[in-house]
């Protein structure tokens, strides 16, 4: 059985142990059940032949000794699964934790992120309870049936050889509705990510969308995904249906034809009625056992993709970590990038050829349109990827000779999409330096309007955030990430400024602390307002996959052309701008954008 391997393959050298030792004793377990079974036919035939009392006496002993050895091993099976369960959850929960924290950060998108957390929560539990609820019942009834196929063929051969067509027919069916049910399960996993994933943005751009009108694009897209869902939630479950139906079916006639040929035999003399007797008794036993064992097939699918998630995940390629340790030091240092090229897995080219130089103490303005590959040139300086081609410098070293650890150690980031335990405020700014004092953590907090947000707040810095944030407006997620940022301290600062969604309040705090993150440190910022572009010391003109300028705004102005154009567009009207299939976004506002003159 697949799921057998599964479990060989993420359990440890104990675990396989216990494992061997458990399957080994549930077959034991099922041959006594066999014997107590099969012994019925002798009982039935002592009986109906008036054998002396003790030769009754001695095989429905031999069906009790039987049945109660069965019944210990049983009970005792219980108790390994039990055991071996809570191994596997605790086995695959360090095996998903180990290589998680050996990931690259750029893994963690969305989607994956979502199936990561349904597999840990869910699809664990499934997979490690497999022992007793799948594999236990399978495996009893495969050698439950082939062990009374073997007595009846001794007794009644063509009784016997009609047991094994009725298994074998049985099995066929059981791997076509196995395939069956996998494939329905596979779109019901990728209707259920995709529903859950526009659910969250519906929730999230209610402001857009309720500006929209009510048949906008998202709103359209959110009830398409749910439809999509209920169609194949609705589809696997008459699937599963047909196929259960299927396989009670064939068990059906697999019984009926065995019982069919026993009368047969037993009306033309070639059978005892005893023999008959308890043979009808066996085999109405055996496929209740099968019937019982049959129907789980979501189970099963679950814990299979839950098995081939986790071999996925633990096949990842993670980023090569130097065997030396080397740091960047406190001081502000220079960064480079050097002919940097770099694709995501499967994707066109995002960077191409790419040379950047960020003098130390100084702020860089990144600037460009959508999909340039802003964001991921900053994300390749904090080493959420390695380039495919050049290299990324911070103070002269090279980031993958500094190791993920020192370079985050290094760096301090504050992206739009904010991220907040669900945890107190007090914790999640102290999660920039867990050893800061307590007055550090008021002082990053003050300087980054925390402390207000905290004033209006019951419990003031106690206060529960709730998940990802949610209690707070996405202005004040904001100012929380700004407090950490400085908690933490580090040379280097990458920041996306995303002051125009925000409200008057929070933007003037965020400001206020990007200003305070700049001093003394190398700051290297996606800038979308002007007044920030203006300030930077230099500003570096991502298109095309490169750097097409690089100079002060001013400068750029008047000697580049494509910079010039691109702001103009920028002091365009704002547009609403939606992707039917990704999510909403907005360009910027005519009050955002610096005029070219």
């Amino acid at each position: 059985m697949n799921l057998i391997t599964d479990l060989f393959r993420i359990g440890d050298e104990q675990t396989d142990r216990v494992l061997r030792r458990y399957l080994a004793s549930t077959v034991i377990a099922a041959l006594c059940v066999a014997a107590a079974v099969g012994c019925l036919i002798p009982l039935a035939d002592a009986m109906f032949s008036s054998r002396s009392s003790s030769t009754i006496l001695s095989w429905a002993a031999a069906v009790a000794a039987s049945a109660a050895v069965a019944a210990v091993l049983d009970w005792r099976g219980t108790l390994v699964a039990q055991d071996l369960s809570g191994r596997y959850i605790e086995r695959m929960h360090a095996l998903i934790a180990d290589r998680v924290l050996r990931l690259p950060l750029g893994w963690f998108d969305t989607d994956r992120s979502g199936r990561l957390g349904r597999t840990v929560s869910f699809g664990v539990m499934f997979a490690a309870n497999a022992v007793e609820t799948m594999i236990r019942p399978v495996l009893q009834t495969l050698v439950l049936t082939a062990a009374v196929a073997g007595v009846l063929g001794v007794v009644d051969w063509p009784s016997g050889l009609c047991v094994l067509a009725a298994a074998a027919a049985v099995l066929g069916v059981f791997v076509w509705a196995h395939r069956r049910n996998h494939a329905a399960e596979t779109r019901v996993d990728a209707a259920n990510a995709e529903a859950a994933s526009r659910v969250l943005e519906f929730a999230r751009a209610q402001a857009v969308i309720r500006a929209a009108g009510p048949d906008s694009l998202g709103e359209r897209a959110t009830r398409a995904a749910l439809a999509d869902q209920r169609a194949a939630i609705a589809a696997a479950g008459r699937g599963r249906g047909a196929t259960q139906t299927a396989l009670s079916a064939t068990v059906a006639a697999g019984t009926a034809l065995t019982l069919i040929v026993a009368t047969l035999r037993a009306t033309s003399g070639a059978l005892g009625y005893g023999s008959f007797v308890g043979s009808v008794a066996v085999v109405v036993i055996t496929a209740g056992v099968v019937l019982r064992t049959l129907p789980f097939g979501t189970g099963l699918e679950l814990a299979r993709a839950t098995f081939a998630q986790i071999t996925a995940l633990t096949a990842t390629e993670t980023l090569a970590e130097p065997d030396v340790d080397r740091r960047v030091g406190r001081e502000a240092p220079h960064v480079e990038l050097n002919d940097v090229r770099f694709s995501y897995p499967g994707g066109p080219r995002v960077l191409d050829g790419v040379e950047l130089h960020v003098p130390a103490g100084t702020t860089t303005a990144i600037v460009g349109p959508s999909g340039s590959g802003k964001t991921t040139l900053a994300h390749l300086v904090a080493r959420f990827h390695d380039v495919d081609h050049g290299a990324v410098r911070i103070g002269g070293v090279d980031v993958r000779d500094l190791g993920t650890d020192r370079v985050l150690e290094s760096v301090s980031m504050v992206f739009q999409d904010v991220y907040l335990f669900d945890d107190t405020l007090w914790t999640n700014i102290a999660v920039g330096r867990p050893d800061a004092s307590a007055e550090e953590i008021r002082a990053a907090g003050r300087t980054a309007g925390v402390d207000r947000i905290a004033a209006r707040l019951a419990d003031g810095y106690d206060t529960h955030v709730g998940e990802a944030g949610g209690a707070l407006s996405s202005g004040e997620r904001q100012r929380v990430s700004i407090a950490r940022a400085l908690l933490k301290d580090a040379p280097v600062v990458l920041l996306d400024e995303a002051l125009s969604a925000l409200d008057v309040e929070s933007a003037a705090y965020v400001a206020h602390g990007i200003a305070e993150l700049g001093r003394s440190r190398t700051v290297i910022l996606i800038a979308h307002q002007p007044q920030t572009v203006r300030t930077a010391d230099q500003v570096a003109f991502l298109d095309g996959g490169g750097i097409a300028a690089v100079g002060r705004h001013d400068e750029l102005m008047d000697s580049s052309p494509e910079y010039r154009t691109f702001w103009r567009n920028r002091d365009a009207p704002g547009r609403w701008l939606r992707s039917p299939t990704r999510g909403i976004e907005t360009s910027g506002s005519s009050q955002h954008g610096p005029r070219p003159d």
